[in-house]
C-alpha cells in the first residue's frame, strides 16, 4: 500500500507474516502530496503537490528506499490526479 497526505508525507506499508501493515517508508514532501501514481512494473511513483509540482521517484527492489529521479514544475495550483501513459 502506497499512501500520500496533506502532512506532506508519502507512506510505504507492508503487509507482514502476522496480515497487519507496518510502514517501510515515510518519505517528507517539500509541500502537501496531493496525488499519485505508481507504475508496477517500473516501480515508478510520481507524486502531485499542493504547489503544482509532480514529483518521480523510483521504489527499491526491497521497497525501502525511494529514489528520487524529477520534478516537474508544470502546474501553477495543487495536482488533483496523475495518470502515466507508456510510450507516448
Amino acid at each position: 500500500v502506497i499512501s500520500v497526505s496533506d502532512d506532506r508525507t508519502v507512506r510505504v506499508w507492508l503487509k507482514r507474516d502476522t496480515g497487519q501493515y507496518w510502514p517501510s517508508i515515510c518519505h517528507y514532501m517539500s509541500a502537501a502530496a496531493s496525488a499519485l501514481f505508481y507504475r508496477r512494473e517500473t516501480r515508478q511513483l510520481f507524486v502531485g503537490l499542493d504547489n503544482g509540482t509532480i514529483s518521480v521517484y523510483k521504489l527499491a527492489e526491497d521497497y525501502n528506499r525511494l529514489n528520487h529521479v524529477r520534478d516537474y514544475l508544470a502546474h501553477q495550483a495543487r495536482v488533483t490526479n496523475i495518470h502515466f501513459c507508456f510510450g507516448l
